[in-house]
């Protein structure tokens, strides 16, 4: 080196000293654990119909990520921009026991938390580049045809017999078909069918057909039957009760189940009632290295430091102990800073929570499960389009 180069090292204290974030662990689990709130409609009291067999809640990612060079020599790191809190950070899709929202949480790995990394592919996400467009392909394979409308947050696409199909396109496209638009949205009568309803298999065949059709690529998993009762109003005012069939599978990707569900509902007569799913297909798969088990514990504990570092004694939650004892990977979604979409593994653990009146539940959580050293602070720029693919 010459004598201009040591003297110019000098007057720069940071040269040949890579960048990291001082407390990267926490800032990660910060953002990856809170959760998009999607936008609910008048189907929404069919999802309460349904929730005695759904699996609880959404896992989106509240921060968003983006692709920069330099990571490693094959593989661009993934940079999170700084997203905004919703809930809880431990209220996720894949909690099972009651979910307290206002509590924080120390936890403890068991000795079935490995310390070793799994591997499991992240893959991006695509999704059609015209939502008008796609919301009269999906209403089409319903028999619902008409003119896609929108309303400033999705299109829809109604016939005159009041079929209704929405298509909302934030975070992954979601798809809500209903049979009839009644001025009052149904309710759960009882949790049982008060007559003759097809039957699992028939329910089954019907989900396959429909899938097929809409041609997305993904598979199904988790299958959850329940059937009920259900009263509602009519286009004429008047009320009407009806027994239903109801089934919600898990999306899955290449074998490993997703933050995703589709759910059908129908008739004694085997019409569909209602329906539900996302709008997507996926690309090559990316494999970045995995984080342990064991660490990704210990950001969840920097997450409740992080989270309730500013609060008084008085001002605190109260406090609880879980024990984590398995856990298993799973795919979540997450929003790119250039707009596009990604499927990244996560941990869903599973313990045992002690409460504050000595009381033990089961539940669960989650924790991005790509390694930290590939994951760096960047800045979103939302204005970019994202992956769209074209049929």
């Amino acid at each position: 080196m010459s004598d201009l180069d040591d003297r110019l090292t000098a007057l720069d204290p940071a040269a040949g000293q890579p960048y990291q974030h001082r407390d990267l662990d926490a800032l990660i689990s910060r953002i990856t654990a809170q959760p998009r709130v999607t936008t609910r409609r008048w189907w929404s009291n069919l999802e309460l119909k349904l929730a005695s067999f759904l699996v609880a809640g959404s896992l989106v990612a509240a921060g968003s990520l983006a692709l920069v060079e330099g990571a490693a020599p094959t593989l661009p790191a993934l940079a999170l921009a700084q997203g905004r809190a919703t809930l809880a950070p431990t209220a996720t899709k894949f909690a099972t026991g009651p979910v307290q929202f206002y509590e924080e949480i120390d936890f403890h790995a068991s000795d079935g938390i490995p310390a070793r990394a799994p591997s499991s592919p992240s893959y991006p996400v695509s999704v059609a580049s015209r939502a008008a467009r796609e919301a009269a392909r999906i209403a089409a394979v319903f028999g619902d045809v008409g003119t896609p409308a929108n309303d400033g947050t999705s299109w829809t696409v109604r016939d005159a017999s009041g079929a209704s199909l929405d298509y909302e396109s934030g975070g992954v496209p979601q798809w809500y078909y209903s049979s009839s638009s009644p001025s009052v949205a149904p309710a759960t009568a009882s949790d049982t069918a008060s007559g003759p309803v097809p039957s699992e298999a028939t329910l089954a065949s019907d989900v396959a057909h429909y899938l097929a059709a809409l041609g997305f690529g993904y598979t199904i998993a988790e299958a959850n039957f329940g059937t009920s009762t259900v009263s509602a109003t009519n286009a004429s005012g008047g009320p009407v009760s009806q027994s239903t069939a109801d089934v919600t599978y898990t999306v899955v990707v290449k074998g490993v189940s997703t933050d995703q569900s589709v759910s059908f509902t129908v008739d004694a007569h085997n019409t569909v009632l209602y329906a539900s799913g996302p709008a997507f297909r996926v690309g090559a798969a990316t494999s970045y290295p995995l984080r342990t088990p064991l660490s990704g514990v210990s950001a969840l504990n920097e997450q409740q430091r992080a989270t309730y570092a500013s609060a008084s004694s008085t001002a605190r939650p109260p406090e609880v102990s879980a024990t984590l004892t398995s856990d298993t990977i799973s795919l979540a979604s997450y929003r790119l800073a250039n707009g596009s979409l990604w499927l990244l593994p996560v941990y869903v653990y599973r313990g045992q929570v002690t409460n504050a009146n000595g009381t033990v539940s089961s539940r669960t959580w989650s924790e991005l499960a790509v390694d930290p050293t590939y994951a760096h602070v960047g800045s979103a720029t939302p204005s970019q389009s994202p992956g769209q693919f074209k049929f």
